[in-house]
């Protein structure tokens, strides 16, 4: 009775597999619009328009990490289509084939998009490095000018001060970035797996019907 149950189950999972993918990727399509509309229009702290060359092209390499994870979202969107077979055995092996051939490139784009996520993580560690920098100038400034206020100064000194402040409020932005970027790879890499497990189990569906 529990080998009927599951072969049963198996069958309906193998029947309905590509909705279930559907769903799981518009969820996730959900978040990453949410994702981006709080990291792009959302408020923005004002001390960042001052910012260096450095923080613009973290900026826009982070920029284009959006448009490569919405790709990816596309992808998995676009295969978890359902498809409607005429039965014959070219047909399903010409789209196994297709299928396989989109989820190598699926696969390479991860990849990359790893690899600039680390790139990114390097980024924001060489920035985070010249920002203790400028707090250690910013300490040695108080100790020099102890009776000035920081908004009062006027000279070189004092916008070098005002450059610092900038920079420390653009690594902060940078960090909570790539912390929301973490949790999109996690829900990518968990989409992956899903998938694979959706192959395996449509296999054994395969195997049991050719044995049967």
């Amino acid at each position: 009775m529990k080998i009927v149950v599951m072969d049963s189950f198996l069958y309906w999972y193998s029947q309905n597999n590509k909705i279930i993918i559907q769903f799981l990727c518009i969820s996730i399509g959900f978040i990453l619009i949410f994702f981006i509309y709080r990291m792009f229009f959302a408020a923005s702290d004002p001390a960042l328009d001052g910012g260096d060359a450095g923080s613009q092209v973290t900026g826009r390499q982070i920029a284009d990490l959006d448009k490569k994870i919405s790709k990816i979202i596309d992808h998995q969107i676009s295969a978890s289509q359902p498809v409607v077979y005429t039965g014959e055995a070219s047909e399903y092996e010409a789209n196994a084939m297709a299928e396989a051939k989109a989820e190598a490139q699926i696969q390479e784009e991860l990849l990359q998009l790893k690899k600039e996520l680390q790139s990114a993580k390097e980024m924001i560690s060489l920035k985070t490095n010249e920002l203790n920098t400028a707090k250690e100038k910013f300490i040695d400034h108080q100790k020099t000018l102890p009776g000035i206020e920081t908004t009062d100064l006027t000279s070189d000194n004092g916008g070098r001060i005002s450059g610092d402040l900038g920079l420390m409020a653009q690594i902060n932005e940078l960090q909570r970035k790539l912390k929301e970027y973490d949790i999109i790879s996690d829900d990518i890499a968990e989409l992956q797996s899903l998938r694979a497990e959706n192959a395996e189990l449509k296999s054994k569906v395969d195997d049991k019907s050719s044995a049967g």
